[in-house]
């Protein structure tokens, strides 16, 4: 058998850049492709780096939890539900109270006098009854120049009217100009003359007489004016009371 000397038994070998000396064991090359356990220990991904659940994974404290889902508290409560208290309620309705009432309405009161038309004669013989009256004494002569002491050169007219014992007379005429009233107990006797109203130029005259007779008698109203021309138009109201 030969063999080699030992000075040059030493043999390179280069294995991957490492020497070894000839008679040592030699250890084999790692592959290059698989990666050393080192080398997988700090490169792969840790089990602990991994995301895991109770780390940095997603976990159930992370995700939503029943505290911030919709909850009983949050629901629309019975409370806050559209009650019988909240609805529209008949005291909340357009009431009798609220709608357009008798004392609104356009009333009897209200409405314009119905007038009855009146033609005032020189002493009538039939009686005129109480009431709202229009007419005009145009067509009349100036028959009375006054009486009660007071003067009326104007055209006039009258009407006879009935009074009980105790009954009185409130007449109210306006005559389109300067109207003048007076009541006489026997027409046309003037001097029979009980009442008289002249206090306004322009406005209403009203004359106001109580029968304190025993007897029920007539008495005439003569409706006179001042005026000599222009309307002769009138209106008389005549209220008998009790």
């Amino acid at each position: 058998m030969s063999s080699f000397p030992s000075s040059s038994c030493l043999l390179l070998v280069v294995l991957a850049g490492t020497v070894a000396a000839c008679g040592d064991p030699v250890e084999p090359a790692l592959d290059a492709a698989t990666p050393s356990a080192d080398a997988f220990a700090a490169d792969a991904a840790p089990a602990l780096d991994a995301l895991v659940e109770g780390d940095d994974a997603f976990t159930a404290v992370d995700a939503p939890l029943d505290l911030d889902a919709p909850s009983a508290l949050d629901a629309f409560a019975a409370d806050d539900a559209f009650t019988a208290s909240d609805a529209f309620t008949a005291s909340d309705a357009f009431a009798s109270s609220d709608a357009f009432v008798g004392p609104d309405t356009f009333s009897a009161d209200d409405a314009p006098a119905t007038r009855r038309s009146l033609i005032a004669d020189f002493c009538p013989s039939t009686a005129t009854s109480a009431g709202l009256y229009r007419g005009t004494l145009a067509s009349n002569l100036n028959d009375l120049a006054g009486a009660c002491t007071v003067t009326a050169p104007g055209r006039d007219g009258s009407v006879r009217v009935m009074l009980a014992p105790g009954q009185s007379l409130t007449a109210t005429y306006r005559h389109a100009g300067d109207g003048v009233v007076y009541l006489l107990e026997r027409c046309p006797v003037v001097a029979s003359c009980v009442a008289s109203a002249d206090a306004s130029s322009s406005g209403a005259e009203t004359l106001r007489y109580t029968n304190s007779g025993s007897a029920a008698a007539p008495y005439y109203l003569v409706l006179d004016s001042d005026s000599t021309g222009g309307p002769q138009t009138f209106e008389l109201d005549l209220e008998i009371t009790p």
